[in-house]
């Protein structure tokens, strides 16, 4: 087994196991690497703590997951079995907590227009309404900019420390879904970005949220990773 704390490295192995278009490369921060390790085929990292929270998060990514000491968090990827099959368990000494899915896509220009929503106020009423809980809030430092269609759907684009681009808070109006706003939504995004040269973004969803998952599959997006969240006992306590 092998291990380095430096980013390019760590990137360059990402690249050889898990491919060109993989998971780590919008989750690792150049500056906040704390350690990587492989094998033959699996991949494990992990970051330093971040200054929001304090949080010690990584990933594990094979067949024979590599277990690093010290994470408060881990995603497991579980692509190479069904998801559904893995039983509730613990994994490196950490409680699985959810599960959810990572998907990428290349932007490309729909030909829809962009529709920006600058209303704070609106935004944040609309998401407490309309979701059980958003990923991003208006304040987010991260923020790019928020889109809209019609005020019946929204969602931000934020910039990772990392500097990958990411699609977050994802809504639509309770009752206007099924009218393919979700659809338009999406497209006017990756339309915007292609527009503003950025190649390439991200989005995670709930393993279970079938029809979100068709929506992003329509527009181009492909399923990176099956994860399951396990946290430390200790720190799902001291967060409660």
């Amino acid at each position: 087994m092998e291990s380095t704390q430096d980013y390019q490295t760590a990137i360059s192995w990402a690249h050889e196991i898990l491919g060109p278009v993989n998971t780590p490369r919008f989750y690792i921060p150049p500056k906040r690497l704390d350690k990587a390790v492989r094998d033959e085929q699996n991949f494990s990292f992990i970051l330093k703590p971040d200054p929001s929270d304090g949080m010690k998060y990584g990933q594990a990514f094979g067949k024979a997951p590599i277990v690093i000491n010290g994470w408060d968090k881990c995603a497991l990827d579980a692509s190479d079995a069904p998801i559904e099959s893995i039983e509730s368990s613990e994994f490196g000494g950490l409680v699985e907590k959810n599960r959810w899915d990572f998907y990428a896509a290349d932007t490309k220009d729909f030909g829809t227009n962009f529709e920006e929503l600058k209303d704070d106020a609106y935004i944040s009423k609309f998401l407490e309404e309309n979701t059980d809980g958003s990923s991003v809030m208006p304040g987010d430092t991260e923020i790019l900019f928020w889109a809209s269609v019609g005020r019946d759907a929204l969602a931000a684009v934020v910039q990772w420390e990392s500097g990958a681009y990411i699609i977050a808070s994802v809504a639509t109006k309770i009752s206007e879904r099924g009218k393919g706003l979700a659809t338009q939504l999406i497209q006017q995004i990756m339309t915007e970005l292609h527009h503003r040269g950025i190649d390439q973004v991200g989005l995670g969803v709930a393993h279970k949220n079938i029809a979100a998952k068709k929506v992003y599959e329509r527009c181009g997006f492909k399923p990176l990773s099956t994860f399951i969240n396990y946290f430390s006992e200790s720190w799902l306590e001291s967060h409660k």
